[in-house]
Protein backbone atom coordinates (compact mmCIF):
# COMPACT_ATOMS: atom_id res chain seq x y z
CA UNK A 1 0.00 0.00 0.00
CA UNK A 2 1.29 3.43 -0.89
CA UNK A 3 0.98 6.45 1.31
CA UNK A 4 -1.63 8.94 0.25
CA UNK A 5 -1.29 12.69 0.11
CA UNK A 6 -4.48 14.61 -0.39
CA UNK A 7 -4.90 18.29 -0.98
CA UNK A 8 -7.97 20.35 -1.65
CA UNK A 9 -8.24 21.17 -5.29
CA UNK A 10 -10.95 23.83 -5.46
CA UNK A 11 -11.17 25.12 -1.88
CA UNK A 12 -14.79 24.14 -1.35
CA UNK A 13 -15.14 21.25 1.07
CA UNK A 14 -12.66 21.96 3.84
CA UNK A 15 -12.07 25.62 3.28
CA UNK A 16 -8.38 25.11 2.55
CA UNK A 17 -6.93 27.14 -0.27
CA UNK A 18 -3.80 25.01 -0.76
CA UNK A 19 -2.07 22.46 1.41
CA UNK A 20 1.63 23.16 1.72
CA UNK A 21 2.55 21.31 4.89
CA UNK A 22 1.75 18.28 7.01
CA UNK A 23 1.05 18.34 10.72
CA UNK A 24 1.14 14.87 12.27
CA UNK A 25 -0.47 14.17 15.63
CA UNK A 26 0.76 10.68 16.43
CA UNK A 27 -0.91 8.09 18.61
CA UNK A 28 0.45 7.00 21.96
CA UNK A 29 3.82 5.19 21.73
CA UNK A 30 4.26 6.47 18.18
CA UNK A 31 7.37 8.29 17.08
CA UNK A 32 8.16 10.02 13.82
CA UNK A 33 11.81 9.91 12.70
CA UNK A 34 13.43 12.43 10.40
CA UNK A 35 17.11 12.37 9.52
CA UNK A 36 17.74 9.57 12.00
CA UNK A 37 16.37 11.54 14.99
CA UNK A 38 13.01 11.36 16.74
CA UNK A 39 10.73 14.32 16.09
CA UNK A 40 8.26 15.07 18.94
CA UNK A 41 4.62 15.16 18.01
CA UNK A 42 3.20 18.71 18.21
CA UNK A 43 0.22 19.34 20.42
CA UNK A 44 -1.17 21.76 17.87
CA UNK A 45 -0.30 22.86 14.36
CA UNK A 46 1.39 26.24 14.47
CA UNK A 47 -0.17 28.96 12.32
CA UNK A 48 1.75 30.21 9.32
CA UNK A 49 1.49 32.94 6.73
CA UNK A 50 -0.22 30.52 4.36
CA UNK A 51 -2.55 29.22 7.05
CA UNK A 52 -3.44 32.09 9.38
CA UNK A 53 -6.65 30.42 10.55
CA UNK A 54 -6.98 27.20 8.56
CA UNK A 55 -4.85 24.71 10.45
CA UNK A 56 -5.35 20.97 10.07
CA UNK A 57 -4.39 18.09 12.32
CA UNK A 58 -3.65 14.77 10.62
CA UNK A 59 -3.83 11.48 12.51
CA UNK A 60 -0.71 9.34 12.52
CA UNK A 61 -0.01 5.90 11.16
CA UNK A 62 -2.08 2.94 12.35
CA UNK A 63 -4.61 4.74 14.53
CA UNK A 64 -4.48 3.48 18.09
CA UNK A 65 -0.84 3.71 19.05
CA UNK A 66 1.25 1.44 16.80
CA UNK A 67 4.72 2.82 15.97
CA UNK A 68 5.02 4.97 12.89
CA UNK A 69 5.63 2.42 10.13
CA UNK A 70 6.64 4.69 7.29
CA UNK A 71 3.23 4.55 5.61
CA UNK A 72 0.23 6.71 6.44
CA UNK A 73 -2.12 3.78 6.95
CA UNK A 74 -4.74 6.00 8.63
CA UNK A 75 -5.11 9.71 7.85
CA UNK A 76 -7.71 11.86 9.61
CA UNK A 77 -8.33 15.56 9.08
CA UNK A 78 -9.77 17.65 11.93
CA UNK A 79 -11.11 21.13 12.26
CA UNK A 80 -8.34 23.65 12.81
CA UNK A 81 -10.26 25.23 15.69
CA UNK A 82 -9.86 22.22 17.98
CA UNK A 83 -9.01 23.26 21.54
CA UNK A 84 -5.67 22.18 22.92
CA UNK A 85 -7.22 19.55 25.19
CA UNK A 86 -8.86 17.75 22.27
CA UNK A 87 -5.63 17.88 20.27
CA UNK A 88 -3.80 16.20 23.14
CA UNK A 89 -6.55 13.62 23.33
CA UNK A 90 -6.12 12.82 19.66
CA UNK A 91 -2.38 12.49 20.20
CA UNK A 92 -3.10 9.93 22.92
CA UNK A 93 -5.32 7.90 20.60
CA UNK A 94 -8.65 8.92 22.14
CA UNK A 95 -11.45 9.80 19.74
CA UNK A 96 -12.40 13.06 21.42
CA UNK A 97 -13.46 14.75 18.21
CA UNK A 98 -15.03 13.66 14.95
CA UNK A 99 -12.80 14.14 11.89
CA UNK A 100 -14.07 16.16 8.97
CA UNK A 101 -12.41 13.73 6.59
CA UNK A 102 -10.83 10.28 6.92
CA UNK A 103 -8.62 8.23 4.66
CA UNK A 104 -7.86 4.69 5.73
CA UNK A 105 -6.80 1.43 4.15
CA UNK A 106 -10.32 0.48 3.12
CA UNK A 107 -11.06 3.79 1.42
CA UNK A 108 -7.82 3.72 -0.58
CA UNK A 109 -9.46 1.21 -2.92
CA UNK A 110 -11.93 3.85 -4.12
CA UNK A 111 -10.26 7.22 -3.79
CA UNK A 112 -12.35 8.90 -6.46
CA UNK A 113 -15.53 8.69 -4.38
CA UNK A 114 -13.99 9.38 -0.97
CA UNK A 115 -14.61 13.10 -1.04
CA UNK A 116 -15.84 15.57 -3.56
CA UNK A 117 -13.33 18.00 -5.07
CA UNK A 118 -10.37 16.42 -3.27
CA UNK A 119 -7.45 15.27 -5.40
CA UNK A 120 -5.34 12.30 -4.27
CA UNK A 121 -1.79 11.53 -5.27
CA UNK A 122 0.05 8.36 -4.17
CA UNK A 123 3.52 9.11 -2.87
CA UNK A 124 6.21 7.33 -0.94
CA UNK A 125 5.86 8.63 2.60
CA UNK A 126 9.63 8.53 3.21
CA UNK A 127 9.85 11.56 0.93
CA UNK A 128 7.81 13.39 3.58
CA UNK A 129 9.53 12.02 6.67
CA UNK A 130 13.23 11.86 5.75
CA UNK A 131 15.73 13.94 3.91
CA UNK A 132 16.74 12.82 0.45
CA UNK A 133 20.17 11.19 0.45
CA UNK A 134 22.21 11.15 -2.72
CA UNK A 135 24.81 8.43 -3.24
CA UNK A 136 27.66 8.65 -5.71
CA UNK A 137 30.36 6.44 -7.20
CA UNK A 138 33.50 8.14 -8.53
CA UNK A 139 36.21 6.96 -10.95
CA UNK A 140 39.19 9.16 -11.68
CA UNK A 141 40.15 7.11 -14.74
CA UNK A 142 39.39 9.08 -17.90
CA UNK A 143 36.81 7.44 -20.17
CA UNK A 144 34.79 8.58 -23.15
CA UNK A 145 31.08 9.22 -22.78
CA UNK A 146 29.89 5.78 -23.96
CA UNK A 147 32.27 3.87 -21.70
CA UNK A 148 31.39 6.14 -18.78
CA UNK A 149 27.67 5.45 -19.26
CA UNK A 150 28.34 1.70 -19.42
CA UNK A 151 30.43 1.84 -16.25
CA UNK A 152 27.70 3.66 -14.32
CA UNK A 153 25.13 1.16 -15.55
CA UNK A 154 27.27 -1.78 -14.41
CA UNK A 155 27.57 -0.42 -10.87
CA UNK A 156 23.80 0.06 -10.72
CA UNK A 157 23.62 3.81 -11.27
CA UNK A 158 23.44 6.49 -13.92
CA UNK A 159 25.57 9.43 -14.91
CA UNK A 160 24.83 12.42 -12.71
CA UNK A 161 22.28 15.02 -13.66
CA UNK A 162 22.83 18.38 -12.01
CA UNK A 163 19.94 19.97 -10.11
CA UNK A 164 19.35 22.64 -7.48
CA UNK A 165 19.50 20.06 -4.69
CA UNK A 166 22.67 18.19 -5.65
CA UNK A 167 24.92 20.74 -7.39
CA UNK A 168 26.83 21.53 -4.19
CA UNK A 169 27.32 17.81 -3.43
CA UNK A 170 28.65 17.19 -6.94
CA UNK A 171 30.99 20.16 -6.69
CA UNK A 172 32.34 19.02 -3.32
CA UNK A 173 32.85 15.47 -4.58
CA UNK A 174 34.83 16.61 -7.61
CA UNK A 175 36.88 19.07 -5.55
CA UNK A 176 37.70 16.44 -2.95
CA UNK A 177 38.48 13.40 -5.04
CA UNK A 178 39.69 14.70 -8.40
CA UNK A 179 43.28 15.38 -9.29
CA UNK A 180 43.83 19.08 -9.88
CA UNK A 181 44.96 20.26 -13.30
CA UNK A 182 45.45 24.03 -13.25
CA UNK A 183 42.30 25.86 -12.28
CA UNK A 184 40.15 22.84 -13.14
CA UNK A 185 39.82 20.75 -9.99
CA UNK A 186 37.85 17.95 -11.63
CA UNK A 187 35.51 16.96 -14.39
CA UNK A 188 32.86 14.35 -15.04
CA UNK A 189 30.42 13.37 -17.72
CA UNK A 190 26.79 14.15 -16.96
CA UNK A 191 23.63 12.36 -18.00
CA UNK A 192 22.41 12.93 -21.52
CA UNK A 193 19.00 14.64 -21.62
CA UNK A 194 16.15 12.21 -22.33
CA UNK A 195 15.25 14.15 -25.46
CA UNK A 196 18.60 13.11 -26.99
CA UNK A 197 18.54 9.46 -25.94
CA UNK A 198 18.89 7.21 -28.99
CA UNK A 199 19.93 10.11 -31.22
CA UNK A 200 23.34 10.59 -32.79
CA UNK A 201 25.21 13.52 -31.29
CA UNK A 202 28.83 14.65 -31.24
CA UNK A 203 28.57 16.72 -28.07
CA UNK A 204 27.84 15.37 -24.60
CA UNK A 205 27.20 17.20 -21.30
CA UNK A 206 30.40 17.69 -19.32
CA UNK A 207 30.69 19.02 -15.77
CA UNK A 208 33.78 20.96 -14.74
CA UNK A 209 34.58 21.88 -11.15
CA UNK A 210 36.70 25.01 -10.65
CA UNK A 211 38.30 26.32 -7.50
CA UNK A 212 39.23 29.86 -6.45
CA UNK A 213 36.31 30.44 -6.46
CA UNK A 214 34.59 27.06 -6.21
CA UNK A 215 32.12 26.79 -9.07
CA UNK A 216 30.49 24.01 -11.06
CA UNK A 217 29.79 24.56 -14.74
CA UNK A 218 28.06 22.41 -17.33
CA UNK A 219 29.29 22.65 -20.90
CA UNK A 220 29.30 20.70 -24.14
CA UNK A 221 32.17 18.27 -24.60
CA UNK A 222 33.32 16.03 -27.42
CA UNK A 223 31.77 12.61 -26.74
CA UNK A 224 34.98 10.87 -27.88
CA UNK A 225 37.17 12.86 -25.51
CA UNK A 226 37.78 11.53 -22.02
CA UNK A 227 36.75 12.68 -18.56
CA UNK A 228 36.35 11.26 -15.08
CA UNK A 229 33.15 9.47 -14.15
CA UNK A 230 30.79 10.40 -11.32
CA UNK A 231 27.82 8.03 -11.11
CA UNK A 232 24.66 8.73 -9.16
CA UNK A 233 23.23 5.73 -7.31
CA UNK A 234 19.56 5.22 -6.37
CA UNK A 235 18.51 5.28 -2.72
CA UNK A 236 17.78 1.55 -2.77
CA UNK A 237 21.11 0.74 -4.41
CA UNK A 238 22.90 -2.45 -3.47
CA UNK A 239 25.90 -4.45 -4.61
CA UNK A 240 26.02 -8.19 -4.14
CA UNK A 241 28.99 -10.52 -3.88
CA UNK A 242 28.28 -14.05 -5.09
CA UNK A 243 30.59 -16.99 -4.59
CA UNK A 244 31.11 -16.97 -0.83
CA UNK A 245 29.37 -19.36 1.53
CA UNK A 246 26.63 -16.79 1.92
CA UNK A 247 25.42 -13.96 -0.24
CA UNK A 248 26.82 -10.59 0.83
CA UNK A 249 24.57 -7.57 0.18
CA UNK A 250 26.27 -4.18 0.46
CA UNK A 251 24.76 -0.70 0.59
CA UNK A 252 26.41 2.67 -0.11
CA UNK A 253 27.54 4.82 2.82
CA UNK A 254 26.25 8.39 2.79
CA UNK A 255 28.96 11.04 2.26
CA UNK A 256 31.57 8.33 1.57
CA UNK A 257 32.41 7.73 -2.05
CA UNK A 258 32.98 4.14 -3.21
CA UNK A 259 32.46 2.60 0.24
CA UNK A 260 29.75 0.00 0.83
CA UNK A 261 28.82 -1.95 3.96
CA UNK A 262 26.39 -4.74 4.81
CA UNK A 263 25.51 -3.49 8.28
CA UNK A 264 28.40 -4.67 10.42
CA UNK A 265 30.29 -7.59 8.88
CA UNK A 266 31.78 -6.54 5.54
CA UNK A 267 33.03 -3.34 3.95
CA UNK A 268 33.78 -2.96 0.24
CA UNK A 269 36.18 -0.25 -0.92
CA UNK A 270 36.62 0.43 -4.63
CA UNK A 271 39.38 2.51 -6.21
CA UNK A 272 40.82 2.94 -9.68
CA UNK A 273 43.50 0.39 -8.77
CA UNK A 274 41.10 -2.34 -7.69
CA UNK A 275 38.60 -3.39 -5.08
CA UNK A 276 38.88 -5.05 -1.70
CA UNK A 277 36.51 -6.64 0.77
CA UNK A 278 37.48 -6.16 4.39
CA UNK A 279 36.07 -6.83 7.82
CA UNK A 280 33.94 -3.92 9.00
CA UNK A 281 34.92 -4.69 12.58
CA UNK A 282 38.73 -4.67 12.42
CA UNK A 283 39.57 -3.47 8.90
CA UNK A 284 41.49 -6.63 7.94
CA UNK A 285 41.46 -7.29 4.19
CA UNK A 286 39.68 -10.55 3.40
CA UNK A 287 39.59 -10.55 -0.40
CA UNK A 288 41.11 -8.18 -2.91
CA UNK A 289 41.44 -7.80 -6.65
CA UNK A 290 43.71 -5.58 -8.69
CA UNK A 291 42.29 -4.34 -11.98
CA UNK A 292 43.94 -2.54 -14.85
CA UNK A 293 40.80 -0.50 -15.52
CA UNK A 294 37.72 0.57 -13.60
CA UNK A 295 35.69 -0.86 -16.48
CA UNK A 296 36.49 -4.26 -14.95
CA UNK A 297 35.08 -3.38 -11.53
CA UNK A 298 31.92 -5.50 -11.56
CA UNK A 299 31.50 -8.94 -13.02
CA UNK A 300 32.96 -12.41 -12.53
CA UNK A 301 36.68 -12.25 -11.70
CA UNK A 302 39.42 -13.92 -9.71
CA UNK A 303 40.01 -12.47 -6.26
CA UNK A 304 42.89 -13.14 -3.91
CA UNK A 305 42.21 -14.54 -0.48
CA UNK A 306 44.75 -13.15 1.98
CA UNK A 307 45.57 -15.15 5.13
CA UNK A 308 47.46 -13.51 7.98
CA UNK A 309 48.79 -15.85 10.60
CA UNK A 310 49.16 -14.70 14.18
CA UNK A 311 52.72 -16.05 14.28
CA UNK A 312 53.91 -14.12 11.26
CA UNK A 313 51.88 -11.16 10.14
CA UNK A 314 54.31 -10.42 7.32
CA UNK A 315 53.74 -13.73 5.56
CA UNK A 316 50.82 -13.89 3.18
CA UNK A 317 49.71 -17.10 1.56
CA UNK A 318 47.34 -16.07 -1.21
CA UNK A 319 44.93 -18.35 -2.99
CA UNK A 320 42.51 -17.48 -5.77
CA UNK A 321 38.74 -17.65 -5.65
CA UNK A 322 36.22 -16.65 -8.31
CA UNK A 323 33.71 -14.09 -7.00
CA UNK A 324 31.01 -12.10 -8.72
CA UNK A 325 30.51 -8.45 -7.81
CA UNK A 326 27.20 -7.38 -9.29
CA UNK A 327 24.55 -4.69 -9.19
CA UNK A 328 22.10 -6.92 -11.09
CA UNK A 329 18.73 -7.43 -9.49
CA UNK A 330 16.76 -10.58 -8.80
CA UNK A 331 15.69 -12.21 -12.04
CA UNK A 332 18.81 -11.01 -13.85
CA UNK A 333 21.99 -12.80 -14.89
CA UNK A 334 25.41 -11.22 -14.37
CA UNK A 335 27.65 -11.39 -17.40
CA UNK A 336 31.32 -11.86 -16.65
CA UNK A 337 31.96 -8.25 -17.72
CA UNK A 338 29.33 -6.93 -15.26
CA UNK A 339 26.44 -6.34 -17.66
CA UNK A 340 22.98 -7.54 -16.65
CA UNK A 341 20.61 -9.54 -18.83
CA UNK A 342 17.33 -11.23 -18.03
CA UNK A 343 17.52 -14.81 -16.79
CA UNK A 344 14.89 -15.59 -19.41
CA UNK A 345 17.50 -14.84 -22.10
CA UNK A 346 20.16 -17.17 -20.71
CA UNK A 347 20.97 -20.33 -22.67
CA UNK A 348 18.58 -19.55 -25.52
CA UNK A 349 21.28 -19.96 -28.22
CA UNK A 350 21.54 -16.17 -28.58
CA UNK A 351 24.44 -14.16 -27.16
CA UNK A 352 22.82 -11.46 -25.04
CA UNK A 353 26.02 -10.74 -23.07
CA UNK A 354 28.72 -9.04 -25.11
CA UNK A 355 31.18 -11.61 -23.76
CA UNK A 356 28.73 -14.47 -24.54
CA UNK A 357 28.88 -15.79 -20.97
CA UNK A 358 25.10 -16.18 -20.92
CA UNK A 359 25.62 -19.10 -23.32
CA UNK A 360 28.98 -20.38 -22.04
CA UNK A 361 27.79 -21.24 -18.53
CA UNK A 362 24.70 -23.20 -19.53
CA UNK A 363 26.01 -26.54 -18.26
CA UNK A 364 26.81 -25.25 -14.77
CA UNK A 365 25.46 -27.52 -12.08
CA UNK A 366 23.55 -25.86 -9.27
CA UNK A 367 24.49 -28.48 -6.73
CA UNK A 368 24.50 -32.22 -6.08
CA UNK A 369 23.04 -33.69 -2.90
CA UNK A 370 25.50 -35.23 -0.46
CA UNK A 371 23.89 -38.61 -1.00
CA UNK A 372 24.42 -38.53 -4.77
CA UNK A 373 26.54 -41.28 -6.30
CA UNK A 374 26.89 -42.08 -9.98
CA UNK A 375 26.80 -45.77 -9.06
CA UNK A 376 23.09 -45.50 -8.24
CA UNK A 377 20.30 -44.86 -10.72
CA UNK A 378 17.76 -42.03 -10.28
CA UNK A 379 15.30 -44.49 -8.74
CA UNK A 380 17.45 -44.62 -5.57
CA UNK A 381 15.78 -47.92 -4.73
CA UNK A 382 12.30 -46.39 -4.48
CA UNK A 383 11.25 -48.17 -7.67
CA UNK A 384 12.29 -51.43 -9.23
CA UNK A 385 13.93 -49.74 -12.19
CA UNK A 386 14.79 -46.30 -13.51
CA UNK A 387 12.68 -45.43 -16.54
CA UNK A 388 14.84 -45.02 -19.64
CA UNK A 389 13.56 -44.15 -23.09
CA UNK A 390 15.36 -45.60 -26.08
CA UNK A 391 15.16 -44.54 -29.71
CA UNK A 392 17.06 -46.54 -32.34
CA UNK A 393 17.72 -45.04 -35.77
CA UNK A 394 19.11 -47.11 -38.63
CA UNK A 395 21.54 -44.76 -40.33
CA UNK A 396 23.44 -47.06 -42.67
CA UNK A 397 23.64 -50.68 -43.87
CA UNK A 398 27.24 -51.63 -44.62
CA UNK A 399 27.04 -55.16 -45.96
CA UNK A 400 25.72 -58.63 -45.30
CA UNK A 401 27.98 -61.60 -44.57
CA UNK A 402 25.91 -64.55 -45.71
CA UNK A 403 28.38 -67.16 -44.55
CA UNK A 404 28.17 -65.93 -40.97
CA UNK A 405 24.56 -64.73 -41.11
CA UNK A 406 25.69 -61.23 -40.01
CA UNK A 407 24.19 -57.93 -41.01
CA UNK A 408 26.54 -55.01 -40.39
CA UNK A 409 24.66 -51.76 -39.79
CA UNK A 410 25.27 -48.36 -38.25
CA UNK A 411 22.76 -47.56 -35.53
CA UNK A 412 22.18 -44.33 -33.67
CA UNK A 413 21.01 -44.80 -30.11
CA UNK A 414 19.23 -41.93 -28.36
CA UNK A 415 18.69 -42.60 -24.67
CA UNK A 416 16.47 -40.37 -22.54
CA UNK A 417 16.01 -40.39 -18.78
CA UNK A 418 15.21 -38.06 -15.91
CA UNK A 419 17.37 -37.54 -12.87
CA UNK A 420 15.66 -35.20 -10.35
CA UNK A 421 18.73 -35.36 -8.11
CA UNK A 422 20.69 -33.07 -10.44
CA UNK A 423 19.78 -29.41 -10.90
CA UNK A 424 21.31 -27.09 -13.47
CA UNK A 425 21.41 -23.31 -13.11
CA UNK A 426 20.74 -22.20 -16.65
CA UNK A 427 18.65 -24.16 -19.13
CA UNK A 428 15.76 -23.51 -21.45
CA UNK A 429 12.79 -25.75 -22.04
CA UNK A 430 13.07 -27.84 -25.24
CA UNK A 431 16.58 -26.52 -25.94
CA UNK A 432 19.37 -29.05 -25.51
CA UNK A 433 22.65 -27.98 -23.91
CA UNK A 434 25.77 -30.07 -24.52
CA UNK A 435 27.44 -31.05 -21.25
CA UNK A 436 31.23 -30.97 -20.88
CA UNK A 437 33.07 -34.21 -20.18
CA UNK A 438 34.03 -33.22 -16.63
CA UNK A 439 30.33 -32.94 -15.75
CA UNK A 440 29.41 -36.16 -17.53
CA UNK A 441 32.08 -38.13 -15.67
CA UNK A 442 30.35 -37.39 -12.36
CA UNK A 443 26.88 -38.42 -13.55
CA UNK A 444 25.02 -41.69 -13.57
CA UNK A 445 24.62 -42.92 -17.16
CA UNK A 446 22.56 -45.87 -18.37
CA UNK A 447 24.16 -48.85 -20.03
CA UNK A 448 22.36 -50.47 -22.98
CA UNK A 449 22.93 -54.19 -23.57
CA UNK A 450 22.48 -55.21 -27.22
CA UNK A 451 21.55 -58.81 -26.52
CA UNK A 452 21.05 -59.80 -30.19
CA UNK A 453 24.35 -58.33 -31.37
CA UNK A 454 27.40 -60.41 -32.13
CA UNK A 455 29.51 -61.05 -29.01
CA UNK A 456 32.19 -58.57 -30.06
CA UNK A 457 29.64 -55.75 -30.36
CA UNK A 458 27.52 -56.18 -27.26
CA UNK A 459 29.53 -53.58 -25.31
CA UNK A 460 29.20 -50.91 -28.00
CA UNK A 461 26.43 -49.13 -26.04
CA UNK A 462 28.33 -48.94 -22.76
CA UNK A 463 27.72 -45.21 -22.32
CA UNK A 464 29.68 -44.76 -19.05
CA UNK A 465 32.87 -45.93 -20.77
CA UNK A 466 32.17 -44.72 -24.30
CA UNK A 467 34.65 -42.09 -25.54
CA UNK A 468 32.72 -40.46 -28.38
CA UNK A 469 29.33 -40.05 -26.71
CA UNK A 470 27.44 -36.77 -26.65
CA UNK A 471 25.38 -35.98 -23.55
CA UNK A 472 22.92 -33.10 -23.54
CA UNK A 473 20.54 -31.72 -20.92
CA UNK A 474 17.17 -30.09 -21.46
CA UNK A 475 14.88 -28.36 -18.98
CA UNK A 476 11.97 -30.61 -18.15
CA UNK A 477 9.75 -27.66 -17.22
CA UNK A 478 10.11 -23.90 -17.24
CA UNK A 479 12.54 -22.84 -14.56
CA UNK A 480 12.11 -20.05 -12.06
CA UNK A 481 14.41 -17.09 -11.63
CA UNK A 482 15.71 -16.88 -8.11
CA UNK A 483 18.60 -16.01 -5.85
CA UNK A 484 19.46 -18.95 -3.66
CA UNK A 485 22.25 -18.42 -1.15
CA UNK A 486 25.32 -17.27 -3.04
CA UNK A 487 24.09 -18.56 -6.40
CA UNK A 488 22.30 -16.65 -9.10
CA UNK A 489 20.39 -18.72 -11.60
CA UNK A 490 17.35 -20.58 -12.85
CA UNK A 491 16.99 -24.05 -11.43
CA UNK A 492 15.67 -26.99 -13.44
CA UNK A 493 15.04 -30.67 -12.95
CA UNK A 494 16.99 -32.09 -15.86
CA UNK A 495 16.02 -34.41 -18.67
CA UNK A 496 18.53 -36.16 -20.95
Amino acid sequence: MHAARCHHKFGVVLGVRKWHHLCLVLGRNSTLFRGGEAVPSPSRCAPSEDFPSEELVIGGSLWGGAPFSGLLADVRLYDAALPEGQVRGLAEGREVSRPVFTLDESSLANLSSSAENVEFVTVDIKNLTSETKNYYFYFEEKLNFIHAASLCRNVGGTQVMISETNSEEILNALLKYSGRVGDVAGDSWARLPESLNGKTTNSCPLLRAYQNPSTLQEEDGDCESTASVLCQLPEDHRLRILGLQEEVVLYPIHNSLNIFEDGGNYRLIATDAGVKLESAQNGITLYERVSSSTRQLTGRHKWFLSDKTENNNNNHSKSEVVLTLTACREGQFTCSDGDCVSLEDVCNLVNDCQDATDELLCADLAFLPDTYSKRFSPSQGTEDKALVGLRITLEQVNHVELTENLLKVVLRLDVMWRDPRILFKYLQKDTAVMLPEEIVQEMWLPCIDLVTAAPDYRDSADFPNMKDKIVTATARTDGFGTILGHTEGKFFPSCW
